[in-house]
């Protein structure tokens, strides 16, 4: 099984593309980047419709030309006494950025400073 995600600035067109047209894309880009004219057009695809759905209208994070990875670790940082405004999401993890399990990560990596946070006070 081969996962291709796409993002950026175009995946609000390429969402919109009809299905024959985005298997032939990723068909013939795969095949290009691999120099193997032999692999086989997907027999299923599964794709969102993020940009269109009401809860999101297509927010999703994306690094420009003048982003880093710093950029994404600025985001996750803690803010406020005692670092007490915490931040989760798919643009707050390196590993798994602009998915759901990075989104599923970061949470868990919140989750697991507020458990710090009280385990060390409850031993003071």
């Amino acid at each position: 099984m081969v996962e291709v995600v796409i993002g950026g600035e175009f995946y609000e067109k390429i969402e919109k593309l009809p299905d024959l047209e985005m298997l032939t894309e990723v068909t013939n880009l795969l095949r290009t980047l691999l120099k193997n004219q032999n692999i086989p057009y997907p027999s299923t695809m599964l794709r969102s419709n993020w940009s269109s759905l009401a809860c999101y209208l297509g927010g999703r994070p994306y690094f420009s030309t003048g982003s880093t990875i710093n950029d994404v670790l600025t985001l996750a940082e803690p803010l406020g006494p005692m670092s007490s405004l915490l931040f989760a999401g798919d643009a707050t993890i390196v590993e798994g950025f602009g998915t759901v399990d990075g989104a599923h990560k970061s949470g868990i990596r919140e989750a697991q400073r507020i458990i710090d946070h009280y385990n060390k006070h409850a031993t003071v």
